[in-house]
């Protein structure tokens, strides 16, 4: 990759003009700090002088002495020869002039943070600004509440309630709805859900991984349950036979368990009853094409999920566009178009089913991954937690304040006091952007049914109705390695469609460290882990043990809209 730097030009950032003070030969990337001349030198942490005050980073190839250049005040770098870890900090360097580092500099090295590396060749470069006299931050015991935020007065540190201090500002809230409709059997569902919008991929180290396209549908926000679940009762619907019964999804209830892989679809698309669904035959767009094909009426276009029978085979596929140029095709109102496209061209001899409502699939999965990326992983603030460690997360300490509510349900196991919580009880640590406009729950407490099967016909291999078919999932447990990155189609990928691992090996961070399971025949996906699962539960996690019949206390699901 060539090197390069982007910044926003604005009071403090951007690109800007400055006077070296020195000639450097090698000099792209260095940083640089301001000297009472005026004039730039290469930054370096072991003095107050040679760090503190104004920094920037050198955006030229070389510098020349007593000459103007370009320098980046704040903004993005990219540099050929980098190899940063992904979302730890980087400092100015003690021992190079002019150097970075991501070892935290001790003893009488002064600590000078200046961003923070968003890809192994990439930093997000954003230096503290004033003259500073120190720079290594030492916090004797302050009693403070969680989410309360440290700040510093003229002479000590103190704790401010982080209510008083607006949201990192790179994390946006979501739409939140709350729909109320029946089911097939006339019960009132109350289901609260998150508008995931439109967005591109991006932070991936993986190219093929970034500049997909992401998010468009509602979701959950809390994990299904029965439609009169309580904070003490799962409800009256029989728990692995919905029949005509729905799942709602609510806070503070008994969330719906012990269901296998096919009821937890009924549960799903019983939402609405019988206007959940509307079938028909196919009508061929043209001259024929695997991709396109009209409805026979538009008030069939109720969803964007699709399932297409062909050939004695029932595709599972997403609806990208509906309709078209009625000025050109009178019948354009009626046109679909799916991704991935079908292995043949769709005729009048085939049947489609539109759904409304429906169980995740791997793209609603990687769009909630690609969105924690996108507006969260990269700019250093993780991925959301979970309960991970029976009723909290794995990396905070056993305290009420990072606790979900217990499930009387399912009161502990093992000896302990919790285990599973009730839905969206924990702390907002544990919703997608860190807010109460989040989805809650998608690490940890249970795991999640999704609509990907493997393994029918050849052991760890994609089923041939569901995107992606024929990729080989590894035939081993381990951490995520790399995901399947097919190549992209415009803005779209099977690498989204598909979500899958291409192999394992040690904890990738860039993954959350997560895990995948596996096991020979047929076997249902499912997704995030659960109550005991640490570091091995999140939003990659991926385990495709479970036949699709098998259903446990430790597997739960929601739907999609």
């Amino acid at each position: 990759m060539a090197n390069r730097v982007s910044g926003e030009i604005h009071k403090k950032g951007g690109i800007l003009q400055q006077t070296f003070g020195e000639t450097v030969a090698d000099a792209f990337g260095l940083v640089f700090y301001q000297a009472a001349d005026g004039k730039l030198y290469r930054a370096q942490a072991n003095a107050e002088t040679t760090v503190a005050g104004v920094l920037y980073l050198c955006a030229d190839a070389a510098t020349v002495e007593d000459t103007v250049g370009n320098a980046l005040a704040q903004g993005r770098a990219e540099k050929t020869g980098w190899s940063w870890t992904v979302g730890k900090l980087v400092y100015v360097s003690p021992t190079v002039a002019g150097g970075l580092t991501q070892t935290v500099p001790t003893g009488t090295q002064k600590i000078r943070p200046v961003g923070f590396a968003t890809k192994t060749d990439q930093i997000d470069f954003r230096p503290l600004w004033g003259t500073g006299a120190s720079y290594e931050v030492n916090f004797p015991d302050i009693p403070a509440s969680h989410g309360d935020i440290l700040v510093r007065s003229a002479t000590a540190w103190g704790a401010v309630p982080g209510t008083t201090i607006g949201a990192h500002p790179l994390v946006p809230d979501l739409r939140n709805r709350i729909l109320r409709i029946k089911d097939g059997s006339g019960n009132d569902l109350e289901i609260h859900q998150v508008w995931i919008p439109p967005f591109d991929s991006e932070g991936f180290s993986d190219p093929n991984l970034n500049g997909i396209e992401c998010g468009g549908f509602w979701i959950d926000k809390y994990q299904a349950c029965m439609h009169d679940a309580t904070n003490v009762s799962r409800g009256s619907s029989t728990v692995n036979d919905p029949g005509t019964h729905g799942a709602a999804s609510k806070p503070g209830v008994v969330i719906w368990t012990d269901i296998n892989w096919n009821n937890a679809k009924t549960a799903i698309e019983n939402r609405g009853g019988a206007e959940n669904k509307k079938t028909g035959t196919c009508a061929a767009f043209g001259a024929g094409s695997p991709s396109k094909f009209y409805v026979a009426a538009i008030t069939d276009l109720i969803g964007r999920r699709v399932r297409i029978t062909q050939g004695g085979v029932t595709y599972v596929r997403r609806i990208v566009k509906t309709g078209g140029d009625t000025g050109a095709d009178a019948n354009a109102a009626k046109l679909v178009e799916i991704y991935p496209a079908l292995p043949a061209n769709i005729t009048a001899a085939d049947t489609y089913e539109i759904v409304q409502h429906f169980l995740p699939g791997q793209y609603e999965w990687f769009s909630l991954a690609a969105w924690a990326m996108k507006y969260r992983y990269q700019y250093g603030l993780g991925y959301p937690k979970g309960n991970t460690d029976w009723g909290k997360d794995a990396t905070d300490p056993r305290n009420a304040i990072y606790e979900g509510r217990p499930d009387p349900v399912a009161p502990g196991y093992t000896g302990n006091a919790i285990a599973r919580c009730l839905a969206g009880t924990g702390p907002t640590s544990w919703s997608l952007n860190g807010k109460e406009s989040g989805v809650y729950d998608l690490v940890g407490n249970a795991w999640e049914w999704v609509d990907m099967l493997i393994g029918t016909t050849a052991d760890h291999t994609i089923d041939a109705e569901y995107p992606g078919a024929d990729l080989v999932l590894p035939t081993a447990n381990g951490n995520i390695a790399t995901l399947y990155a097919p190549t992209k189609d415009g803005n779209r990928s099977l690498a989204a469609d598909a979500f899958s691992p291409a192999t394992v090996g040690s904890a990738k961070a860039e993954y959350d460290n997560d895990y995948y399971w596996q096991a020979t025949g047929q076997r249902a996906a499912m997704r995030g882990g659960h109550w005991d699962f640490a570091a091995f539960a999140g939003l990659f996690s991926l385990d495709v043990v479970g036949a699709p019949s098998y259903a446990s206390y430790s597997i739960g699901f929601r739907g999609v809209c």
